[in-house]
C-alpha cells in the first residue's frame, strides 16, 4: 500500500477530550466461542497498546537531533539522535513505557527521560511477517516494555527518547513511545481480556485458504476510454458476470469496496447520504453481489476506508467517533449476515489525530445484524492501535514470511488471527485510462509456496486489480486458475 499511503503521510495534531458518546449494543451479543488457543491466553503475556495508554508518535515530536529521517509514520534514527515530546499525563506518578520500533539488528541501546527520570534498555531487532529487505516499507514494527519505572513529576512535562548506537550506519526505526501508569496494570489487563473474549470464533476464516479483493472504486478505469460517472457504473455493473468470474478462481471470499479515495457508497444509505450528501446511489450493488457470491459459498467481506468517509483531519474528536458509529450500525443492520467480515483502512492514520476513540464502542457496533462479523482495522506495518478486533489487516503488499503460529504472538498483529494481504499488480487500483492493466508481479510458484505454509494459520487475500466493468485481466485469472487448481489437488 506504499503507493496509497504515501498520498496520506499528513499527520495531524490532537487533543485530548473524553468521549461522551457511547453505543447501545449489549456486549452480552458477542458472547460467542473463542477458539481454544485464545481461551487460556494470557493478556498479560501481550504488548498490545488499550485505551489506558498515551500515546507519544514520533510525528509529533517537539524537537529533534542527530541524522533523522521521516518516512510514513516512522522516524528512522541512524547512530545518536534524540526526539522530544511535550507530553500531558492524567496525573503525576509512576509510568511504565513502552517503544514501538523495528531494527534490522540486535543491540540498540536506547534512553527514555522525563526530566530526571531516565530509564534505559537494549532493544533486540525486530522479527515478523514482512520480509527483511531493508525497505522502509517492510520493516516488522513491535512494541517493548522497558524495564523499570519513569517518574513523571506533573501532568505537563518533557519526554525524551535518545538512541546510543554508536555508529552512524546503525538505524533504529520508531513510531512511537507509549506512558501507561502503574496504577493501571490491571485496568489494562481487564481491557485486554474482554477485548480477546468478545472476539467471536474464526475457525471458519482460519479454515479459508484464499480470497480475492477488489479496488472497485470511482476511479477505476474502464478498458477503453474515459471513466464513467460513479453512479453510472454502479448501475450498469453486471454482478452475475462478476460472480461468475469470482466462482472460476476458487476464492473463499470477496474483499470489496464501499469506498476508498472519495466518500461513495454503492447503496441507497439513509445515514451516509447525510454524511456525504451525492456519494450513494439508488441500486443496492453491495447486496446484490453479496447474495450472489453467498449462493456460490463464496462469504463477502466489505472494505471501508475510514480517513475518506469519517473526514480524518477534517472532522473534531465527538464528529469522527458519531459518523464512525452510525455509518457501521447502519451498515450492519442493513446487510446483517451477508456481510462476513469487515477491512477498514486508514487506522494508524486516524489514531494519530483521534487518540481518545472509542474503540470498545466502535468493536460492537461493527456486530450489528451479526454477532459473528468479524473486524480488522488495518494501521499497515506499524503496531495494532486496539485489541478491539478479530484479525490483522495484514497489508503485507509484496511475499512476506509465513506466520508461525494462527494468532501472531509477535509482530505488528500481536494477540490478532493471522491473515495475509497482497497485492497481486504492485498496485491497488487501476487507475490509468486507455492502458491494460498491468501483469501480475508476484511469482505463482512463490505465491503457491507462501500459501501453502500460510494454510491452516490463516487466509491470503489477493488484491486483483479490475476493470470499471467488473471484469478482470487475461494475465490474472490465468494466476488464480492456477491457484484454484493448486488448492483442489492438495
Amino acid at each position: 500500500m506504499f503507493k496509497k499511503m504515501n498520498q496520506q503521510k499528513k499527520s495531524f495534531k490532537w487533543n485530548r477530550r473524553d468521549f461522551v458518546k457511547t453505543t447501545s449494543l449489549a456486549a452480552g451479543a458477542l458472547a460467542f466461542g473463542v477458539p481454544t488457543l485464545l481461551r487460556g491466553a494470557d493478556p498479560q503475556s501481550y504488548s498490545t497498546t488499550t485505551k489506558y495508554a498515551i500515546p507519544l508518535f514520533v510525528v509529533q515530536t517537539s524537537s529533534q537531533q542527530g541524522d533523522i529521517q521521516t518516512l510514513a509514520a516512522q522516524k528512522v534514527i541512524k547512530g545518536r539522535g534524540e526526539l522530544t515530546w511535550q507530553a500531558t499525563v492524567p496525573e503525576p506518578g509512576e509510568y511504565e513505557v513502552m517503544v514501538g520500533y523495528a531494527a534490522h539488528d540486535g543491540d540498540n541501546p536506547i534512553e527514555v527521560g522525563c526530566e530526571g527520570s531516565t530509564l534505559a534498555d537494549t532493544l533486540p531487532q525486530t522479527s515478523g511477517v514482512y520480509s527483511e529487505s531493508g525497505q522502509w516499507y517492510q520493516n516488522s514494527f513491535a512494541r517493548r516494555k522497558m524495564p523499570g519505572i519513569l517518574h513523571v513529576a506533573s501532568k505537563s512535562v518533557k519526554v525524551s527518547l535518545r538512541t546510543l548506537n554508536a555508529a552512524k550506519d546503525k538505524a533504529l526505526v520508531c513510531y512511537a513511545l507509549e506512558l501507561q501508569r502503574l496504577g493501571d496494570r490491571d485496568k489494562i489487563a481487564a481491557e485486554l481480556r474482554d477485548a480477546i473474549q468478545s472476539r467471536p470464533n474464526t475457525d471458519w476464516f482460519a479454515k479459508m485458504r484464499y480470497g480475492v479483493m477488489f479496488h472497485w472504486t470511482s476511479q477505476t478505469a474502464p478498458r477503453t476510454g474515459h471513466i464513467r460517472p460513479y453512479k453510472d457504473a454502479v448501475k450498469d455493473f453486471d454482478v452475475d458476470a462478476f460472480v461468475r468470474m469470482v466462482g472460476q478462481t476458487g476464492a473463499s471470499y470477496v474483499l470489496f469496496t464501499g469506498n476508498h479515495a472519495e466518500p461513495h457508497f454503492p447503496a441507497p444509505l439513509k445515514e451516509w447520504e447525510k454524511v456525504h450528501p451525492g456519494q450513494t446511489t439508488e441500486r443496492d450493488l453491495i447486496a446484490e453481489i453479496a447474495d450472489g457470491l453467498n449462493k456460490r459459498g463464496i462469504r463477502f467481506l466489505l472494505y471501508l476506508a475510514t480517513h475518506t468517509y469519517a473526514k480524518v483531519g477534517k472532522a473534531s474528536d465527538q464528529e469522527f467517533a458519531d459518523i464512525n458509529l452510525k455509518l457501521i450500525t447502519e451498515i450492519g443492520n442493513r446487510y446483517g449476515d451477508k456481510i462476513s467480515g469487515y477491512w477498514f483502512d486508514g487506522w494508524y492514520q486516524a489514531f494519530e489525530r483521534y487518540r481518545d476513540f472509542p474503540f470498545e464502542s466502535f468493536y460492537r457496533a461493527s456486530k450489528a445484524g451479526n454477532p459473528q462479523r468479524l473486524l480488522a482495522l488495518n494501521s499497515w506495518l506499524y503496531p495494532i492501535v486496539t485489541p478491539w478486533q478479530d484479525y490483522w489487516a495484514s497489508e503485507i503488499f509484496s511475499l512476506g514470511v509465513p506466520p508461525q503460529n494462527r494468532i501472531i504472538q509477535s509482530g505488528p498483529g500481536e494477540s490478532l488471527q493471522y491473515h495475509a494481504l497482497l497485492a497481486l499488480q504492485a498496485d491497488w487500483v487501476h487507475t490509468q485510462e486507455d492502458k491494460p492493466i498491468q501483469a501480475p508481479v508476484l511469482s505463482t510458484p512463490a505465491l503457491l509456496s507462501f500459501m501453502d505454509a500460510c494454510a491452516g494459520k490463516g487466509p491470503v487475500t489477493l488484491n486483483v486489480l479490475i476493470y470499471q466493468d467488473g471484469t478482470i485481466s487475461e494475465s490474472s485469472m490465468n494466476v488464480l486458475v492456477a491457484i484454484n487448481k493448486h488448492m483442489k489437488e492438495k
